[in-house]
């Protein structure tokens, strides 16, 4: 129990924003070593703890405790362009797999972070978020505009329909 405190005051105090929970398989001790340094020259933390379940109890990321079996590793960055990184050194990486992402207590889907690491940088997100909300105002007033005519229509044909049988 004082273990998983210590390590949940250490994600805490360091400000880790990021964390990808990785499935970790053997790879030789020179090998992991020098990943390890390449990864922290990213600004990427490597841990392998094994109280991981313990840790995240009792905390929004408490439903991630079936990825923690086995062993896993944790990749950990303080800004959110760490998720970029973290995708593309994995993929260089074969001993090393990403299970799941989180970023301020919200888990992501790899394949969401995926498609955010095919963009050149994050900001071409915030211009296409911006983008995608300036259709979404411009085609409101063509949908508002639809709705009175629809409904002029409809009222018009139910008149018409009753004159006719009115008729009869």
């Amino acid at each position: 129990m004082a273990l998983a405190d210590m390590v949940r005051n250490y994600i805490r105090n360091e400000e880790f924003r990021v964390m990808a929970v990785c499935q970790f398989t053997s790879v030789p001790g020179r090998t992991l070593h020098f990943s390890k340094n390449q990864l922290r020259l990213k600004d990427i933390g490597f841990r392998n703890y094994s109280i991981m379940k313990k840790v995240f109890e009792d905390t929004p990321l408490s439903s991630l405790s079936p990825v923690f079996v086995g062993s896993n590793a944790l990749l950990l960055g303080k800004t959110p362009e760490s998720l970029v990184t973290i995708s593309k050194e994995c993929t260089k990486l074969n001993w090393i797999v990403p299970s799941v992402y989180v970023l301020d207590s919200r888990i992501i889907p790899s394949s969401e972070v995926d498609k955010l690491a095919a963009l050149p940088n994050l900001n071409c997100l915030y211009g296409e978020t911006v983008q995608i909300l300036t259709q979404q105002i411009g085609a409101l007033p063509l949908s508002l505009d639809s709705i009175p005519h629809s409904l002029v229509n409809s009222l018009s044909h139910l008149s018409t329909k009753e004159e006719k049988t009115a008729d009869q």
